[in-house]
């Protein structure tokens, strides 16, 4: 799809009202829950796996719900570059004692690592510095599409208001720089880092992970924190945290996040 299709699309999404974009993600998410066999093989695995003693039509609750936010967030992902700030305001919401937290590891001179479970509308950690200033000049560590120039066009979209986003292959210097400066980064972590990630039971399953952010914390004494969008109702998140211990290893605290 080429750039001009997808600006298109978007423009018409966030213009949409907003019970109509609800009712096209449930049913898109069903049409993908049905017609996807691949794909839902592989939740139904997962979910039976991660949740044995729960009944079968609850697990399959679980699927379709899941097909419905997936289809929630690449909408989301589309509209959000034609938000104003007050539609922002209105959607999003972070506690004032992360924001305190964050600010007293700045003041004492401590970057801080965001580590970012990659949840529905994860996109909108993009716009935090909306919400505070605070966050203004945040690094996302991100991984390039490999579409040119619809990459070119995400990137400006995620970064038009105020974070940086920069490559996981080839900008890693600059994400030490930033918290050799005090300065914060964030991270969206998953369980599928291939052989060159750490090994660790996952619900019960083994699960690969990247060790990057502890490896970030540990070089850099920086201030750790799982943040996770909690969804509270269509295209709505509150920011949810829990500070990690800094003193552990960087493989500890890749357990320590997932655990968490």
């Amino acid at each position: 799809m080429s750039v001009l299709a997808l600006k298109s699309c978007g423009w018409l999404v966030a213009h949409l009202p907003v019970p109509l974009v609800r009712a096209l993600a449930w049913s898109v998410g069903l049409l993908v829950y049905t017609f996807a066999p691949w794909r839902m093989r592989i939740a139904h695995s997962n979910l039976h796996h991660a949740f044995p003693d729960r009944p079968r039509a609850w697990r399959r609750g679980v699927a379709r719900r899941s097909c419905q936010r997936l289809v929630e967030m690449t909408l989301f992902a589309l509209a959000s570059p034609f938000f104003n700030r007050q539609r922002i305001r209105d959607s999003f919401t972070i506690p004032q004692e992360f924001r305190d937290a964050v600010a007293r590891e700045h003041d004492q001179g401590h970057g801080s690592v965001f580590l970012i479970p990659h949840l529905t509308l994860a996109e909108v950690c993009a716009m935090s510095p909306v919400i505070d200033p605070l966050f203004h000049g945040t690094t996302a560590v991100f991984r390039p599409l490999n579409q040119g120039k619809v990459n070119a066009w995400v990137k400006r979209s995620r970064e038009r208001w105020g974070c940086r986003m920069l490559s996981r292959k080839e900008d890693l210097g600059q994400v030490h720089s930033t918290l050799a400066k005090g300065g914060k980064v964030s991270l969206l972590f998953d369980q599928n880092a291939g052989g060159a990630g750490l090994l660790f039971p996952f619900f019960d399953r083994l699960a690969s992970a990247t060790h990057l952010p502890g490896l970030l914390v540990k070089r850099h004494d920086a201030a750790p924190s799982l943040t996770f969008t909690k969804r509270t109702g269509f295209w709505q998140v509150r920011v949810e945290w829990k500070l990690l211990d800094r003193n552990l290893s960087a493989e500890e605290l890749t357990f320590a996040s997932h655990d968490a």
